[in-house]
């Protein structure tokens, strides 16, 4: 078998990435219905941003887990997506049904459902195991950008703060 030379055998490296974001929601306990936004305000929601996903722009990244915590012990958190972005786009209002133009629609890297709850008596975390989702960040950013959306009926609590972590790994 013939060696090859090192600029025939392309390397591929692999660097961890493990970002987060999170948002308090209002002061309220109006009930979630499936498909609602879940964010932080009625009137002006904010979009989430992930920086630094990667470690250059428009690199490719693999996103192997998604948690999310919530300060809610009260009951089990509902299953969630998670909805993913190339660049930001305009959240949809708290407790109103999640809505996407269709060039929004055109920037969405992935959904990721959340769908494993677990909780204790002063908190919660909802958590997707074993993802592979790979996505090629846009060429001029490093981020990504997420809405979360309850996908079955929710109780929150009043100012309830959720905290969604993102872990993968970069592709370079």
């Amino acid at each position: 078998m013939k060696n090859k030379s090192a600029n025939e055998i392309k390397k591929i490296i692999y660097d961890s990435f493990n970002v987060s974001a999170n948002f308090t929601r209002p002061a309220n306990t109006t009930a979630y219905a499936q498909y609602d936004a879940m964010n932080n305000s009625t009137s002006a929601p904010v979009v989430l941003t992930f920086s630094d996903v990667g470690a250059e722009n428009g690199e490719n990244v693999l996103i192997q887990e998604v948690s999310i915590k919530t300060t809610n012990g009260a009951s089990l958190l509902p299953d969630m997506n998670l909805w993913l972005f190339s660049e930001s786009v305009t959240a949809t209002n708290d407790n109103s049904e999640m809505s996407l133009t269709d060039a929004h629609n055109l920037l969405i890297l992935d959904v990721i459902p959340l769908t494993d709850s677990y909780k204790a008596a002063l908190n919660g975390i909802a958590k997707t195991h074993n993802i592979s989702s790979q996505i090629k960040l846009k060429s001029t950013s490093k981020n990504i950008y997420g809405l979360l959306q309850a996908d079955a009926a929710y109780t929150p609590i009043s100012e309830e703060v959720f905290t969604i972590n993102i872990s993968g790994m970069r592709l370079s």
